[in-house]
């Protein structure tokens, strides 16, 4: 057998090992088991923490990347800061090699941004705390699903891995400047929404560890300042945008985001635009000229630099894709959105509290003055007191968005509306609500993930709460029941949990045209989702029903 050969069975065996330890992302077979009681899925979401745990995987389980395209003849990587003890990272690493798989261990430079990573290949970025990923597909650690992850773990009585993975940001921030989008050198050059202090705060109050937090309180200035500086913060409004770096398509959307045919998403954006121009419409809320260069003899017509930099953008927003800043989100980086100005109101507000917490009351004051300036901002350009609802601002035009999305609901979580605002906006809950939870949006027009009728667990989550902060429990409590109800449903048919559900057909089965199409099972923030809100639910039993 010759190194090619012996290199294709080493991948082969690898893939198998992992997807046989990691719930996947093929579909599901129906369950012949009789239905169970509640305890099976809490028992399964128990037991979901330790599968989903890096700590419980071996080294080549959590190198191994299907969303890459990967060379035969090529190692897999495993890419250490320049600050971590080189010698003590590889023998943590190889410790847990349970396979002859070709593996590098490199150390990048003090700016890793400065690394060529095209001539390497991208690979793991090392964490040295263990970790919980979302399942099949992700098994690395992301920005965004972490909080809830975070969430669950407390829930459930697993602080140490919930504040290890606290550390993690901690050491990402330090290291990169940032929480990462997730540990993969391709997502260096973006994040993720910014839910770190919110974490932290979690775990301090069970710790009350001081010395702990002021680390966190440090990191979190550092991550701060990447969204308030340009390209993230916008003068004109002195709120921020996402914006992720780089150039060029995205190589998991090349090698992972890809169809039946063959075709990747960006094959499919660029046929949209192909078929759009060709018809001659004009009814896009964006220039189509500015993202894409029209061919009429090929729809492999070239899509410009600023559509994969708004692409970039819409992935670190989490929300990818939709149609929410025009298709395929192409227009977001025009947009202050609510969803990452609440959260960095949160933010502000975080540090104001950790800085009381250490007693230095001019700091706070600093603080508090921020957090009050952003939620008048966000008053200011983002409320619609006709429609009674929270829109992204269009900082170049001067004018909302008139796309209705849940995020519209994020300034009630974080306790900003008035009385009379948040009134109006649990009026209009029936734009979002379904038989199986809350939609993402009202729209289905490329059939994006991230629009209707996909139901996600972090929107279930945030809605859910922040109609219980205001008083609306008993919409809230509906909610939790038809969200728990679409998840337990299907969980006992197929004895999983999934990342997403149509919540007009109360099932897994989703029909999506844009993004990646599958629908994983595992799955993190789905599993904490189930745990959250049915303690929510005043008669959990009657989910049985």
């Amino acid at each position: 057998m010759n190194r090619k050969e012996r290199t294709k069975y080493i991948i082969v065996i690898v893939s198998m090992l992992v997807f046989s330890f990691i719930p996947g992302g093929s579909r599901p077979v129906l369950s012949k088991e009789k239905p169970g009681s509640l305890s099976d899925i809490l028992d399964y979401i128990g037991d979901g923490w330790n599968k989903l745990n890096s700590e419980n995987l071996y080294t080549e389980q959590l190198v191994f990347d299907v969303k890459i395209k990967h060379e035969d003849n090529k190692p897999w990587i495993v890419y250490i800061p320049h600050r971590e003890p080189l010698a003590e990272a590889k023998e943590k690493i190889f410790k847990k090699l349970r396979m002859a798989l070709i593996l590098d261990i490199i150390a990048l430079p003090g700016d890793p941004f400065e690394f060529d990573f095209s001539k390497k290949g991208h690979g793991l970025i090392y964490l040295p705390h263990s970790y919980v990923f979302p399942g099949g597909r992700f098994n690395e650690m992301y920005g965004w699903d972490s909080y809830f992850i975070l969430l669950g773990l407390l829930r459930d009585g697993r602080l140490d891995l919930a504040k290890g993975m606290v550390d993690n940001f901690t050491f990402e921030i330090v290291n990169y400047g940032k929480v990462l989008n997730a540990n993969r050198s391709y997502y260096l050059n973006r994040s993720q929404p910014p839910f770190y202090t919110r974490m932290a705060l979690e775990v301090y109050y069970q710790t009350f560890d001081k010395a702990w937090l002021e680390g966190v309180f440090k990191a979190s200035e550092k991550y701060y300042r990447y969204w308030t500086v340009k390209p993230h913060l916008t003068p004109e409004t002195g709120l921020s945008r996402y914006f992720g770096s780089g150039e060029g398509p995205c190589p998991e959307v090349v090698g992972g985001e890809v169809d039946e045919t063959g075709s990747n998403h960006y094959d499919v954006v660029r046929e949209f635009y192909y078929n759009y121009t060709k018809s001659k419409r004009k009814d896009l809320p964006y220039d189509i000229r500015k993202y894409y260069k029209h061919n009429n003899k090929s729809k492999k017509a070239a899509l410009k630099e600023l559509f994969y930099t708004a692409d970039r953008s819409m992935r670190e927003s989490g929300f990818d894709p939709s149609d929410r800043f025009g298709p395929f989100s192409a227009g977001i980086i025009d947009y202050n959105p609510v969803c990452l100005n609440t959260l960095l109101y949160m933010m502000e507000k975080d540090l104001a509290e950790m800085s009381a917490i250490f007693g230095r009351e001019t700091e706070s004051k600093k603080w508090i003055s921020a957090y009050l300036k952003r939620k008048e901002l966000i008053n200011k350009y983002m409320w619609d007191d006709e429609e009674g609802m929270y829109f992204d601002y269009n900082f170049r035009k001067k004018r909302r968005s008139s796309y209705r999305f849940a995020t519209t609901f994020y300034p009630l979580w974080a306790g900003i509306p008035d009385k009379e605002k948040a009134e109006k906006l649990a009026v209009n809950l029936t734009v979002f609500e379904r038989p199986g939870g809350i939609s993402t949006s009202d729209n289905t027009t490329t059939k994006s993930q991230w629009d209707d009728p996909i139901g996600w667990a972090p929107i279930q989550i945030i809605v859910t709460h922040a109609l219980e902060k205001y008083g609306y429990e008993k919409e809230a409590q509906r909610v939790a029941v038809k969200w728990c109800s679409t998840v337990l449903g299907e969980f006992r048919k197929y004895k999983t949990i999934f990342e997403k559900y149509d919540v007009n057909k109360c099932s897994y089965d989703v029909d999506l045209g844009a993004g990646y199409r599958s629908n994983e099972i595992g799955f993190g923030w789905t599993n904490a989702s189930f745990l959250i809100l049915h303690d929510m639910i005043s008669n959990p039993e009657e989910l049985l029903k």
